[in-house]
């Protein structure tokens, strides 16, 4: 750890000091995974946090499980009136934190003991970096777990850190892996409340817009559960959301390269047909890999999207016999 950091654990949160860093956790029926998630946080080698958990008007025991969590002075707990999903949660969160940066863990990931340590120390190193992220692993309802190397995609824009033109067309940044300063989450307001889904995405690129870069810390820092009933295992509610996102800060938007425009449409409908196909819905798959084909013709993703194109047509037109 840097001398900094050391100096700056003397001033112990929940005493005299303010902490350097608020956690947010949105927890909504967790009581399956949110103790292990909050331990995760306990077990910081960074230890100047506090943890502030919003309840979103749980119906299960999540409350008396975090309630009896609090004997650690640093875990304090909001609820909501009404249920208003993980933004609105994360965004009250943020209003009534201390600290300098603020993190997110969703209720049912964790943290390795070095990730707070490891991107405070990357901030400190890089005076002008006011948001960071991590690479992660995804853990399925079965405990098999898959790392999502971000490296091995666009390694050159991520360690630059110059990703809008990357997050017009696809997410890169996982929001149980990002550090961001305060200051800058409530300047550009927060997460979207209206979406219920790729909220993230949108204020990534809000903040990408406004000239911010973005560092990366090419380590797994983070565990990222997966499960059957997860909004992104839901195809439907996933791609009206994108899409819309889509409409809003790329499509219609004149700063937009058409190239670019092109390219992440093409993208969205050839992630999308890939998903029909693995769930056997191959009509549907097959008109997504001919909207992919269509909206970029001579780019790489038609390479990918036209073999499936013509699969899909085949697997269909067995499937109507």
């Amino acid at each position: 750890m840097t001398r900094q950091a050391q100096e700056r654990e003397s001033d112990a949160p929940g005493t005299t000091g303010q902490p350097i860093v608020s956690v947010i956790t949105p927890a909504y029926n967790a009581e399956r995974t949110i103790a292990e998630s909050v331990a995760s946080v306990q077990a910081q080698t960074f230890r100047n946090w506090e943890l502030i958990i919003v309840d979103d008007s749980s119906e299960d025991g999540t409350r008396p499980i975090v309630q009896s969590l609090m004997r650690d002075a640093r875990i304090r707990l909001e609820h909501t009136s009404t249920r208003g999903g993980a933004s609105a949660a994360r965004n009250l969160g943020a209003t009534v934190a201390s600290g300098h940066h603020l993190v997110f863990l969703d209720s049912d990931d964790v943290w390795l003991p070095r990730k707070l340590e490891a991107q405070i120390r990357y901030h400190e190193q890089h005076p002008g970096c006011i948001v960071s992220h991590t690479d992660y692993q995804i853990v399925n309802h079965r405990g098999n777990a898959r790392r999502v190397r971000l490296r091995r995609l666009d390694w050159l824009t991520l360690r630059r850190g110059r990703l809008l033109p990357l997050l017009y067309i696809r997410n890169v940044v996982g929001t149980s892996t990002v550090l961001v300063e305060r200051r800058v989450f409530l300047e550009h307001g927060g997460f979207d409340e209206t979406l219920r889904a790729c909220e993230d995405q949108d204020l990534w690129i809000r903040i990408a817009e406004a000239g911010h870069r973005f560092g990366y810390l090419p380590d797994i820092l983070t565990r990222h559960r997966r499960s059957p009933t997860s909004l992104s295992a839901e195809p439907g509610i996933l791609e009206d959301t994108w899409m819309a996102v889509l409409r809003k800060r790329v499509l219609t938007n004149d700063k937009v390269r058409p190239r670019t425009k092109r390219l992440a449409q093409a993208y969205f409908y050839a992630y999308f047909g890939r998903r029909r196909l693995a769930s056997k819905d191959y009509h549907v798959a097959h008109r997504y890999f001919g909207l992919a084909v269509r909206s970029n013709p001579a780019g790489i993703v038609t390479l990918v999207a036209a073999p499936f194109w013509a699969v899909t047509y085949i697997l269909h037109s067995l499937e109507r016999r």
